[in-house]
């Protein structure tokens, strides 16, 4: 089953166009598509109800609904046989959710329209891909759609010379075409359209659909000697013994693992020996973020050698975290004969600049009314050396 995530939180720029075409497109194919509509617009939604008991079936999971009667898993369960499922997000998603929407797509694919302020959004969204939802480009996952275009314009010029400078393919231009919007309102895709009516427009599909086609790891024969987990799941088991096991984010990380072991017929590794680091830190740094890089920030210790994600070096920086979570660190003596400098009267006091600053959890109309009690206490308050009155 692939899972293909559309994603940009801009509004307006085809993601729900693109979702059920690719939907309309893997059912006529027979591929039991999932479409899973995050938008609370519903308009992925809306066009499935649309579609007739005569047309090729899609699945509609409309999650951006709520129903208190069932869990939240249950109502977003996958049908068995599913082929594909094709995940329609909502506008204005926040960066700290893309890890989420991310973590099991396949294919993301981002479609930017050529507009000055859609090239900007799409260079957000894409930064945020890649550094906080942790999307690598070897992995082979992101491409990019040029949506909407006309070819031989100022601004299709400036939009292909923006987009070959993200190092991310474009894996399909899109031309600005009336049939889209017809389809659309007809419940259908472009595929169940009259051919010669659309034969422009599936053609400039072609490189898409190849692209999903392709392997997500072109480079999977360099794993074909190393084996498979069930073949090392003995001495693996043999190398934890009893000892707890650190792990940061450790409920992700375990059930992948005790997964290959269930498989090998081995023992699964308990819950009760795990040390989550991400609850500890949350715990310890409630409202900041706490990813491994943000750690390393927080807490001075450097990680200069992480320029790609690996197991062995992150465990050996995870290690340094844990310390210090903790506060296990032993502190230093230093038998310094230089005297600690007292600031004379009058000498402006030196504030040292936080490495990770901390959120701003107070209004504006808070900030006026402290400015205006500090005012009452006379000319000689010391809060009028830390607050601006003006």
């Amino acid at each position: 089953m692939q899972r293909i995530v559309v994603l940009n939180p801009k509004g307006g720029s085809g993601k729900t166009t693109i979702a059920i075409n690719l939907a309309s497109h893997f059912a006529l194919q027979g591929e039991r598509p999932v479409l899973m509509d995050y938008d609370p617009q519903g308009s992925s939604a809306h066009w499935v109800q649309k579609r007739t008991r005569h047309q090729a079936r899609i699945h509609l999971i409309s999650a951006f609904e709520r129903d208190p009667r069932v869990t939240r898993t249950f109502q977003l369960r996958i049908p068995e046989g599913t082929g594909r499922v094709v995940v329609d997000t909502p506008a204005a998603i926040e960066a700290q959710e893309m890890p989420e929407m991310t973590r099991t797509a396949d294919k993301i694919l981002v479609p930017v329209l050529p507009s000055d302020i859609d090239i900007h959004a799409c260079s957000r969204c894409v930064q945020n891909l890649l550094l906080i939802a942790k999307v690598h480009r070897n992995d082979h996952r992101l491409g990019i759609i040029a949506n909407r275009v006309r070819l031989n314009t100022a601004i299709y010029r400036s939009l292909s010379r923006f987009l070959r400078t993200l190092g991310i393919p474009i894996v399909a231009t899109l031309r600005d075409s009336q049939n889209y919007v017809r389809a659309a309102e007809l419940g259908l895709g472009l595929q169940e359209m009259k051919p010669y009516q659309v034969a422009d427009d599936l053609a400039a599909w072609q490189p898409l659909l190849d692209w999903l086609e392709r392997c997500a790891l072109p480079e999977e024969s360099k794993l074909a000697d190393q084996g498979y987990a069930r073949e090392v799941a003995d001495e693996f088991l043999a190398f934890l013994g009893d000892a707890p096991l650190v792990i940061h984010n450790a409920g992700f990380d375990v059930g992948f693992l005790n997964a290959e072991l269930e498989r090998a017929g081995r023992p699964l590794i308990a819950r009760e020996r795990m040390v989550d680091t991400l609850m500890i830190a949350r715990r310890k740094h409630p409202g900041g973020s706490n990813r491994l890089d943000d750690l390393c920030v927080r807490y001075a210790i450097d990680k200069s050698r992480r320029t790609k994600h690996g197991a062995l070096l992150d465990a050996e920086l995870l290690a340094e975290i844990y310390v210090e979570l903790i506060d296990a660190r032993q502190a230093q003596l230093v038998l310094s004969q230089t005297a600690m400098h007292a600031p004379s009267p009058g000498e402006p006091i030196i504030l040292r600049q936080r490495l990770v600053p901390l959120l701003v959890r107070i209004t504006e109309e808070e900030r006026a009314a402290h400015r205006r009690f500090i005012a009452t206490l006379g000319e000689k308050a010391v809060w009028r050396d830390y607050v601006s009155l003006d």
